[in-house]
């Protein structure tokens, strides 16, 4: 009976045991699902940029008649805004690899931030408009070089 009563009593403590680890497994989990939809809610606004340029520029091209010049420009910018959902899709892809060990090659190179600049102005234009919000940037006149990764500094592509 006396073995008997030391045997609940560790079985006891096991059991005490086992649901704090139970606990504390449940608050890491608690925490990484936080995590997880803070990063879905940072993606979905990332990728919702994009989107909502690509919508209005081809809505300008639908419903405008527009030289071919300005037909030009406006493919560009919705390409820009392809090109920018396909790297956020590589980088969630990149961030897997990650995950696994793979290391993250950059691919430093001189840019220019001035250009970069003009370019997400002019991509967000037509979004803006559609919210009736007016947006306008000084252009620069002359380069700003900088030294880095500039697929990564934005994530659209040099056009």
């Amino acid at each position: 009976m006396e073995h008997l009563e030391e045997l609940v009593a560790e079985r006891t403590r096991d059991l005490e045991k086992g649901q704090w680890d139970l606990a504390s497994a449940n608050n890491d989990l608690a925490a990484l699902s936080k995590e997880k939809d803070a990063f879905l809610a940072v993606l979905t606004h990332d990728m919702r940029t994009p989107l909502t340029s690509i919508k209005g520029y081809a809505s300008i091209l639908r419903d405008r008649e527009l030289e071919r010049e300005q037909q030009v420009h406006i493919s560009k910018i919705i390409l820009r805004g392809q090109d920018t959902l396909l790297e956020i899709v590589n980088n969630i892809l990149e961030i897997e690899k990650l995950q696994s060990g793979i290391p993250m090659l950059l691919e430093r190179a001189e840019f220019d931030l001035a250009m970069l600049t003009q370019v997400v102005a002019e991509t967000l234009l037509a979004p803006a408009r559609e919210k009736q919000i007016t947006l306008s940037y000084d252009e620069i006149p002359d380069p700003i070089m900088v030294d880095g990764d500039r697929q990564r500094s934005n994530g659209l592509s040099q056009t």
